[in-house]
This record gives C-alpha cells, sequence and structure tokens, in this order.
C-alpha cells in the first residue's frame, strides 16, 4: 500500500509542534494508515528527524520576515518533487512555520491531494508585530498569501477555540477544532517523590517550582524576569522555595543570572521520562509568559503544552500572563492554580502562598482534569477528517 498520509513540518525535533506531529503520526498508524513524514535541514544545523525524509536545505535567522520569504521558495523544488513521487492522499502542514505551504498547495493541485493545514498559532499576525516599515509591509503581503492558500485548502485545523473563532472570521470558512494536550500514558504522576528528589538532587523538604522549556530573556517564555520577582519577595514568603529549571539556555544573561542565584537548581536539557519524574516531585508548574506586546498573541490565544503536562502529572500550575487568555481561562475552569500578570508581585507572592496553602485540593482537582487533557481528543478529530477525505 502507498502513501496515504504526508505530515510536513519545520519542526521535527524537539518540543510542543514535534509532540503534536509525531502523536498524531502513530495515532494514524495504530488505525491501519500509511504515514509518512518530511522535515528539513536547517542551516545553522539545529537537527533533524530520524524518522522523516529531511529535504535540504532552509535557512534560520533572527528576522522571521527573511526566514519566511527566503525559505519559501528555497524549499519549492525539492518538496514539489518529494511529494509528487510519494503521492499520498492526504498532505497535512503543521504551522508554525508557514514556509512548506505554497510547495505544498501546489504540489495538492498537481498531484491532487487534499491539503490540511494545522495552525497552533498565528505566526503570520506575529511577525507584523515584531517588526516596523519594509519588513512589516513584507509580513502583512506575506500573510495575505498564505491566508488565500488556507481558504482554499480542504481543511484547516486549530488547537483553541479563540484560535478557531479567529481564523473562521478571518477565512470566512469552517475551521476544525482539534486540541493540543498530553499524552496520558506518558504523564502520569509518580508516587515516589523522595526517591526522585534524590535522583536529580533537589531539596526533599522544600516547595520546588518547576519550569522545563527554553530559558532566556529572548523568547515568549521569559523565566528571568520571574527569577527577579522571585528574589524580591522571598524573604516575605516566609517558605524554603527553589526554582528548578530544566531545558537549553538560549542566551548568556540567562546562563550568568542561573550559574550567580542559590535559588536556581537547573537539570540541563531532560529526556521526557526525566521531565516525568521532575514533575511528579515538584510543587508548582511554572508557565512565565514575557510582558513584551509582541507575544501578546501567542499567549492570549494558544495554551502551552507545559499546561497540559502539568495538570496530567497532577501538578498545580502558577501562570504569569492575561486574565482574558486561553490559559487564564483553563486555570479558572479547572481550578488547578492561579495567574498573575507578569510584573504583578503582590499577586505572585499570594498565589504561590495560596498554591501551598491548597496544594492537596489542587492536586486533586488536576488529577480529575487528567482526562480532559488528553492529546487522544485532537488526534480523533484528524483521524475522522482523514477517514471522511479517503
Amino acid at each position: 500500500m502507498g502513501t496515504e498520509v504526508v505530515i510536513i513540518s519545520t519542526h521535527w525535533e524537539i518540543g510542543a509542534a514535534h509532540m503534536r506531529q509525531s502523536y498524531l503520526m502513530n495515532y494514524l498508524k495504530t488505525h491501519g494508515y500509511n504515514v509518512s513524514c518530511i522535515g528539513f535541514i536547517t542551516l545553522p544545523v539545529k537537527g533533524s528527524a530520524q524518522e522523516c525524509i529531511n529535504l535540504p536545505i532552509r535557512i534560520s535567522t533572527r528576522n522571521q520576515v527573511i526566514n519566511a520569504i527566503v525559505n519559501t521558495f528555497i524549499l519549492f523544488p525539492s518538496l514539489i518533487v518529494a511529494l509528487l513521487l510519494l503521492r499520498p492522499r492526504i498532505v497535512v502542514v503543521s504551522l508554525p512555520d508557514a514556509e512548506p505551504v505554497m510547495a505544498t498547495y501546489f504540489a495538492s493541485i498537481i498531484g491532487k491531494m487534499k491539503l490540511v493545514i494545522d495552525i497552533r498559532d498565528q505566526q503570520e499576525e506575529n511577525m507584523i508585530l515584531l517588526y516596523n516599515r519594509f519588513s512589516r509591509l513584507t509580513a502583512k503581503i506575506y500573510r495575505n498569501l498564505m491566508h488565500i492558500i488556507y481558504r482554499k485548502a480542504h481543511a484547516v485545523i486549530v488547537v483553541t477555540p479563540s484560535l478557531l473563532k479567529y481564523y473562521a472570521e478571518k477565512l470566512r470558512r469552517k475551521v476544525y477544532f482539534a486540541p493540543n494536550g498530553a499524552d496520558l500514558k506518558l504523564f502520569v504522576k509518580k508516587r515516589d517523590k523522595d526517591t526522585i528528589r534524590k535522583k536529580f538532587g533537589l531539596p526533599l523538604n522544600a516547595t520546588l517550582i518547576t519550569y522545563t522549556g527554553a530559558i532566556g530573556i529572548s523568547h515568549y517564555y521569559d523565566i528571568i524576569s520571574f527569577v527577579k520577582i522571585l528574589r524580591e519577595i522571598k524573604r516575605e514568603l516566609h517558605e524554603d522555595i527553589y526554582l528548578v529549571l530544566a531545558g537549553p539556555i538560549i542566551d548568556k544573561y540567562a546562563y550568568s543570572i542561573i550559574r550567580s542565584s542559590n535559588d536556581i537548581i537547573y537539570l540541563g536539557v531532560l529526556n521526557k521520562e526525566d521531565v516525568v519524574d521532575l514533575l511528579s516531585a515538584s510543587d508548582i508548574g511554572l508557565i512565565p509568559f514575557s510582558t513584551e506586546n509582541k507575544y501578546k498573541l501567542i499567549y492570549t490565544y494558544a495554551i502551552p503544552v507545559k499546561f497540559y503536562e502539568y495538570i496530567a502529572t497532577c501538578l498545580p500550575v502558577l501562570a504569569l500572563g492575561d486574565y482574558s487568555s486561553e490559559l487564564g481561562r483553563l486555570i479558572d475552569k479547572y481550578q488547578v492554580g492561579n495567574l498573575c500578570e507578569p510584573n504583578n508581585k503582590t499577586c505572585i507572592k499570594d498565589a504561590i502562598l495560596n498554591i501551598i496553602k491548597t496544594k492537596e485540593k489542587l492536586i486533586d482537582n488536576a488529577c480529575k482534569s487528567r482526562a480532559l487533557v488528553d492529546r487522544k481528543v485532537g488526534a480523533e478529530v484528524f483521524l475522522q477528517l482523514i477517514s471522511k477525505f479517503l
């Protein structure tokens, strides 16, 4: 049997995108579909997807507009040829990044394939906020071009209700909702808390606030601002508290802050199993959104995969962000923690104390909410669509 479904993405190495796409691919395979994936070799080299066909070559610069325009054309010939050789009946493009969209669209017309666009955040809109003058104008043109293709796709899928409303209005077409989540078979709370803390060299009796992910200041998760606030309020908390970090450090300033702090424990980059262990041994899961306006679209409309993983391991959540955001809505709905505006020191101090005080209730609420964050829910939406198309 030939390839029935191809999933295309520029992010097959690590992170939220990789987890969504890998889970979907395996889920479709368990239901009898022949699924392949296409990734890209990026310069500077950032790794490649071992299980995928890796096409050369895309570039990665600090300017997202340059990346989008240049890579759209670089990928054009190789991606069209690859798709026409594979001849799938359905091709799914996972966004961001939107760079493979144009080539995939033309290949789908030539090869009579069904085109599915899977959108995790509004990258095209965010690029407009990031830049001024020529780059902003170019970003608007690029956004409009991508939206034309999205309207012509056989299906558009998004991950949150607010993205559903946004794209349904922008594109004036039917949009499907396939939420992100956590793999509940992997993310399970482990009960041997002391054993796990000893394994990582963590203090046994302290309160551990844990963050897993990219660490830096030039990122929409601004962990360093939280570090500074925690230092200021720690004396008022009268609690033995440590901030535990795991993930790649993406700038030198963050590295210097971590090295100079006695209240931070950095565990490096962990594999999935170790991340589950760490979350199981922690007391609070941290989601520290940046205060910069250029990231507002991301944290208003998107729900970080961290949130789902925290809930799956029954971990109370402390989030920094907007009360009206999707994340704020879910924290309030499930009653699993607290949300504060990023620079509100009083709120953050009170939130930490409240979580410590009501920890058992919050843990119980999170455990009861596990079924609501199952990644299988979103995969089932894909399965039904693909069954319909085939």
